[in-house]
C-alpha cells in the first residue's frame, strides 16, 4: 500500500533501516523497558476465536490441514497488529506535535512510546517484517490518518 502523500501519517511504506548503529540504539532503548522474549512460533489464537469450530469444511480437515489453516489466520492477524502498532506510532507522533500544553505533550508521548513499545513485541512475533499493507481494513486505517484533529482542543491540524 504506497503511499502518494508527501507526509504519510501511518507509514505503512516506511522502509526499514540497514544501520547496524541505530538497531543496537533501539534494541537497547526497548532492553531498558523489559521486553518479554517471545517464546517458540506457535498458535496464539484457536479455532474458537475465528469461528472455525463452527465450520465444517474446518471440522472436514486434517488436523495437519487445520494447524495450517490456524497458522495463516494467526499470522494474518500478527500482520494487521504490526501495521495497526506501525500506524500508531506515526499518529501518537503527530499527535505530540499537535499538542498546546506540556502536559498534553506528555501524555502523547507517553503514548508514542508504548506504540513503540508494541510494535517491537509483534514484530518480534512475526518471522519477518510484512511488507504487503493490502487490507482493507488498514486502506481505511491510512485513509483516515491524514487529517488530524487534536481531541484536548478545538485546533485541527490537515497534512497536505
Amino acid at each position: 500500500m504506497k503511499s502518494t502523500k508527501p507526509w504519510d501519517v501511518a507509514g505503512f511504506a516506511l522502509p526499514a533501516t540497514e544501520t547496524d548503529r541505530l538497531h543496537r540504539l533501539l534494541n537497547a532503548a526497548l532492553e531498558n523497558r523489559s521486553l518479554a522474549q517471545p517464546t517458540a512460533p506457535s498458535l496464539y489464537w484457536h479455532a474458537p476465536y475465528f469461528g472455525f469450530d463452527r465450520v465444517s469444511v474446518f471440522q472436514d480437515a486434517s488436523a495437519e490441514e487445520q494447524c495450517a489453516i490456524l497458522q495463516r489466520a494467526n499470522q494474518a492477524l500478527l500482520q494487521e497488529a504490526y501495521f495497526i502498532e506501525k500506524a500508531g506510532m506515526g499518529y501518537m507522533a503527530k499527535m505530540v506535535l499537535l499538542a498546546e500544553t506540556t502536559e498534553e505533550r506528555q501524555l502523547y508521548s507517553l503514548f508514542t512510546a508504548d506504540e513503540a513499545t508494541h510494535f517491537a513485541q509483534i514484530a518480534a512475533l512475526l518471522p519477518a517484517p510484512p511488507t504487503d499493507a493490502h487490507d482493507p481494513f488498514l486502506g481505511l486505517l491510512q485513509e483516515r490518518s491524514p487529517t488530524t484533529t487534536n481531541p484536548f482542543c478545538n485546533s485541527s491540524f490537515k497534512s497536505s
